[in-house]
């Protein structure tokens, strides 16, 4: 965080959550390491420990936090309310429980809406049941109930007479519904105090403006060139793109090159969703920058598609990548198609045959990993040994590090086959890589064989210790796993090889056409986009071309216009090349469209 001069007032943080009207409360802010602390406005530390999570919750007079995966709740001063014992808190709109108690037995009993305003806490215990508790976690509602919607309704109309009516109208709330204000009165009192050593006058700043020049366009501030001149700068509101002998850089705001000009084009690639991502390309390859030149990929791409409901696709080392509108990959590996342009705004991937959906950050929701492994479980060993060994093989390439556990599960799961096809050495193998991998069931397996190999010696010393041995109680077999979910984070590799097939020197039709369809979608919604406001003109039910209507600012509408010839431009070489493979791709109406501003 900076002042209003400029200085840097604070240390680096991931992320801050603040909250300023006319009070100033305590920023949330989350540190390098992920953890989360409350930090006063000299940004030292309110908590004595930092936590998993937290956030303001209830009217900016509590905060959530989560300690070891459980939450809990806390005043201003970092005391603690609610004890971190919790797999759920919400802070409901006190409604919910002031007409499911009936407004009218309320109305009769002297209690209005407003006092069920931060008296109550919906919470689920370890054991997955619901309740309801105060905010110094009294339990109104016991934790009986399955779900939200029993709770809320059911089980705040059962506990009105017994614990809501008397709690409400109680000393004790009142007390402490004081304590939680006068906690926020004294952090707000604190605040202002400490921020009056900010300043709270802004620095006159000269305005950095582009003109043209005899030999181009530049930067002047007060009259005065400032750096180089260019062939072309077309201004943005975060960043310049500048075109020095054909070829293109980027400064920022005040005319500093932050990326130098040594490349074939740059656009604005995330336009409309925060204009400060740009798509640069160079001999064929792609990549991502950052407004402030900053590189936001290591390794270029083969592709980058410009985004669509809010998420971009990349094609990396022939895989499909999920991008979110900053920029950043955020799929754990890649694909081998990702479709991001169904009308339900969902998004699809597809890989090895399966297909699951991807949510905005990348996660799998039905993840493939467990599609796999319960096709293994639920196959036969008698009819599909070979098939079930090679699915369990998968899942330990699809989970490589043991993340998500499936490694180890698979591991043991493959010794426990070779153990019921009487290969007893090579289950205890497998046992044991599944038993290093911190599997329970596997060390289990293990202590069990290592037990009736032991007392099979045993009985081999005499019939008379053999009746002894076979008392003790040696049943049992191996016990194979079966998950409820998981997730995974993973690229290809490890024992097992996956093949695609395909000729690596020419290209199916099937491919090119996919290309050349994804970049038409691109074209459409920049047209969609920019004549939304416009107008269209269409020939044979086909859109020919259109207008804005000038109903875009310049620059946004230079923007996407840009974005517009850039997937026209890929729409013609897509189609170049699938000739050079032999193909013939039908010309798009998108291809050609003009729009006008």
């Amino acid at each position: 965080m900076i002042d209003l001069h400029g200085n840097k007032v604070s240390p680096n943080f991931k992320n801050i959550q603040s909250y300023s009207d006319n009070d100033i409360l305590p920023y949330v802010c989350q540190g390098l390491d992920g953890n989360y602390n409350m930090y006063d406005a000299k940004f030292q530390p309110i908590c004595k420990t930092s936590y998993q999570y937290m956030s303001y919750s209830s009217g900016f007079n509590v905060l959530s936090f989560q300690s070891e995966g459980l939450y809990g709740l806390m005043d201003l001063e970092g005391n603690v309310l609610i004890p971190p014992v919790y797999k759920e808190l919400s802070l409901e709109n006190y409604e919910y429980y002031y007409y499911a108690c009936g407004w009218k037995r309320c109305g009769k009993d002297g209690i209005d809406r407003k006092m069920f305003s931060d008296a109550f806490v919906q919470a689920q215990n370890k054991e997955g049941k619901y309740g309801i508790v105060t905010l110094n976690n009294e339990v109104i509602v016991p934790f009986t109930y399955n779900n939200s919607y029993k709770v809320k309704w059911k089980g705040a109309k059962k506990a009105y007479k017994e614990t809501i009516k008397p709690y409400l109208l109680s000393a004790k709330k009142k007390e402490l519904d004081l304590r939680i204000r006068e906690v926020q009165m004294r952090s707000v009192a604190k605040n202002k105090e400490l921020a009056m050593t900010y300043p709270t006058d802004l620095p006159v700043v000269e305005k950095t403006i582009v003109k043209k020049t005899k030999n181009g366009f530049a930067f002047f501030k007060a009259n005065k060139q400032v750096g180089k001149t260019y062939q072309s700068i077309d201004s943005y509101a975060k960043c310049c793109i500048i075109n020095s002998n054909g070829k293109y850089g980027i400064a920022d705001p005040l005319g500093t090159e932050v990326v130098s000009c040594k490349y074939d084009n740059i656009s604005i690639w995330n336009i409309g969703m925060g204009d400060d991502v740009l798509l640069v390309e160079k001999q064929g390859k792609y990549s991502l920058f950052h407004a402030d030149g900053t590189k936001l990929s290591t390794k270029d791409c083969e592709m980058i598609f410009l985004p669509t409901n809010s998420v971009g696709v990349a094609i990396k080392d022939g895989q499909y990548w999920l991008i979110d509108f900053k920029g950043n990959i955020v799929s754990q590996h890649g694909y081998e198609n990702i479709d991001n342009y169904s009308t339900d705004y969902r998004i699809y991937a597809e890989m090895l045959g399966y297909k699951t959906e991807l949510s905005p950050d990348g996660k799998e929701i039905s993840p493939i990993v467990k599609q796999v492994f319960d096709e293994a479980y639920n196959m036969s060993l008698s009819d599909n040994a070979q098939e079930k060994y090679n699915k369990y093989m998968l899942c330990t390439s699809l989970d490589p590090n043991n993340k998500e556990g499936y490694r180890a599960l698979s591991l043991n799961n493959i010794g426990a086959m070779f153990e019921d096809l009487g290969d007893e050495d090579k289950a205890m193998e497998y046992y044991e890589q599944a038993r290093n991998l911190g599997n329970e069931t596997a060390r289990k397996n293990i202590k069990r064989i290592k037990f009736d190999r032991t007392l099979n010696v045993i009985q081999q010393v005499g019939n008379a210790l053999q009746q002894v041995a076979q008392t003790i109680d040696t049943s049992g077999s191996y016990t194979t796993l079966q998950p409820s979910s998981g997730n995974y984070d993973t690229s290809f590799n490890g024992n097992y090889d996956v093949s695609t097939g395909g000729n690596s020197n020419k290209r199916s039709y099937e491919f090119w056409k996919q290309q050349y369809d994804r970049w038409e979608r691109n074209a459409k919604s920049c047209y969609e986009a920019l004549t939304n406001t416009g107008y269209k003109t269409k020939k044979n039910g086909q859109d020919t071309g259109g207008s804005a209507a000038g109903s875009w600012g310049t620059a946004s509408f230079s923007g996407m216009k840009m974005n517009l010839r850039k997937a026209q431009k890929e729409m013609r070489e897509t189609r170049a090349n699938a000739r050079k493979d032999g193909h013939n791709i039908p010309q798009s109406n998108y291809e050609t469209i003009n729009v006008s501003y």
